[in-house]
């Protein structure tokens, strides 16, 4: 009897998991199915004709732990003849054997022995389209692949934008959707959480921090900057992003991971590690130095107290990034804005009488804060109230040449001329420059002059009698009490409402609109 128990036990157990069996076989049909209805029934995929449409893209791996051979196992069992490319920066160690001819070990690490073009992963893609799939995904049947190509193809009648179809390695719900935003000519990415369009079993969003396989077309891939970037997928998706490109997410529709990798603490701690330096590695050739997060926290990537700025000597008055199209980096930005604020309290703790001037005045007026492009911050002083600072004191009469202060700025005498200059480190040059002035004759005049400076010349001192205030990086700043009137005599009439670059006559600023 006992016997009989468990047997009728074990035959109720076979025909629940063949039931189950069943129920996921009809889900995928029924998927199919959908997709077919929607999409062009002439375009039947059929595993030959997938295989001469698609090249499979492994890259996104560990040497020292992986499920390589599983996932191309999985791959092979379906589509015998079709070209998977191993994609890795070196040959992996320990080295990878595969029985199939079509599967090939691409090293983009050329060594001195090898020529350059073999190094070259798409020289082994003539295949329309790539699928990329992270290691660990196991394809379990053909119809999965076959549906990235009906979502790619509903994706394109949703959204011109739609360029790639994914599937995530378990199911994709709303709140996995991201939109990327991208400010290129500010060197800065957010990531936002966003709910995504939704079309019956699909979503459309910008990407996803989930592990996923996706298909695009060769020519698409080849369109970015770096197209195996790592880590992937955030890697692909920035990119895409970029260029004003969405994705399309089969909600039901699902890859699973053979089995779980980096279990080991040691194994852990390594991949943690590699994923974070590719990640910093990845904004660096993005240009990227700050990233806001989903839930709106700041990271830096730049330059800091302790490193130098991000560019060099500036030349003409207009600096190198001004004509890649870019503005000036936003850390330093934050370390002109951080020098500036300093410095502004130390005058007023001091009672020297200061004003605005230049450039840092137009920013003020326009809208409070340092234009975009700029690179300094300028200040008027009454040479007068030099005596008053200790600091500015032993400087101007030559008694010292630099001074570093507890705060680590550093207060010199510059070397271009009789003015005063504050770095906000050795190491990082970001400054503000203090331009002593003085009565002559009703005119406010100073002893060093710059000829490349339109702007640079004298005015009436009734303009600083009295001084006006201006809120300017979150606080009241001393400005000229006309400033508009004092604007026009320096830079001409709009000056405020007509932005332009430094240097119009080397670089216009209309010619960079485009960003």
């Amino acid at each position: 009897m006992r016997w009989m128990f468990m047997k009728g036990n074990i035959f109720k157990a076979i025909i629940l998991t063949c039931i189950l069996i069943f129920v996921n076989i009809l889900v995928i049909q029924n998927q199919l199915e959908k997709a077919k209805t929607n999409g062009n029934s002439d375009n039947t995929i059929t595993s030959r004709s997938f295989e001469e449409l698609v090249t499979i893209i492994i890259y996104e791996f560990e040497e020292f732990e992986n499920d390589l051979l599983a996932t191309v196992s999985s791959i092979l069992q379906f589509f015998p003849e079709i070209n998977v490319l191993i994609i890795h920066h070196g040959n992996p160690y320990p080295p990878l054997s595969f029985e199939s001819a079509n599967v090939k070990i691409i090293n983009t690490d050329a060594s001195i022995i090898t020529a350059y073009e073999t190094s070259l992963a798409e020289k082994y893609i003539s295949t329309q389209f790539v699928m990329i799939i992270p290691d660990g995904f196991i394809l379990g049947d053909r119809y999965k692949f076959f549906s990235l190509f009906w979502s790619l193809e509903n994706g394109q009648k949703l959204a011109k934008e739609v360029q790639i179809s994914a599937l995530a390695e378990d199911s994709f719900r709303k709140e996995n959707c991201l939109s990327i935003l991208p400010n290129v000519r500010e060197w800065t990415i957010s990531f936002v959480k966003n709910k995504g369009i939704t079309r019956d079993d699909y979503l459309l969003c910008d990407g996803t921090i989930k592990n996923v396989a996706m298909l695009l077309k060769r020519d698409v891939l080849y369109n970015f900057t770096v197209p195996l970037v790592r880590p992937y997928p955030i890697g692909i998706f920035i990119q895409a992003a970029v260029r004003h490109m969405k994705t399309i997410f089969n909600r039901k529709i699902v890859f699973r991971k053979s089995k779980d990798l980096f279990n080991d603490y040691h194994k852990r701690q390594k991949y943690e590690r590699l994923f974070e330096e590719r990640r910093k590695a990845m904004y660096w050739r993005f240009k990227i130095k700050k990233i806001v997060g989903i839930g709106g926290e700041i990271e830096w990537l730049g330059c800091s107290k302790f490193t130098s700025r991000c560019f060099g000597t500036v030349i003409d008055d207009t600096p190198s990034y001004l004509h890649d199209g870019l503005w000036t980096p936003p850390c330093c930005i934050r370390a002109l804005r951080e020098t500036a604020v300093y410095v502004f309290n130390i005058l007023n703790r001091f009672r020297i009488r200061y004003w605005l001037e230049g450039g840092s005045l137009l920013g003020a007026a326009r809208n409070g804060d340092i234009i975009p492009w700029d690179y300094d911050v300028d200040i008027g002083i009454h040479q007068d109230d030099i005596v008053k600072f200790d600091t500015l004191d032993a400087l101007h009469t030559g008694k010292k040449l630099s001074i570093t202060d507890e705060r680590l700025f550093v207060w010199e005498k510059a070397t271009e001329g009789k003015f005063f200059r504050v770095q906000f480190s050795q190491q990082n040059h970001m400054h503000v420059d203090l331009f002593p002035f003085y009565e002559k004759n009703g005119m406010m005049t100073k002893d060093t002059w710059f000829k490349t400076h339109k702007q640079d010349v004298a005015f009436p001192a009734h303009f600083i009698r009295p001084l006006g205030t201006i809120w300017f990086l979150g606080m009241k700043v001393p400005v000229p009490n006309n400033y508009t009137k004092f604007l026009e005599l320096k830079f001409g009439k709009g000056a405020i409402e007509h932005p332009q670059y430094p240097n119009p006559k080397k670089l216009r600023i209309e010619s960079c609109i485009h960003l």
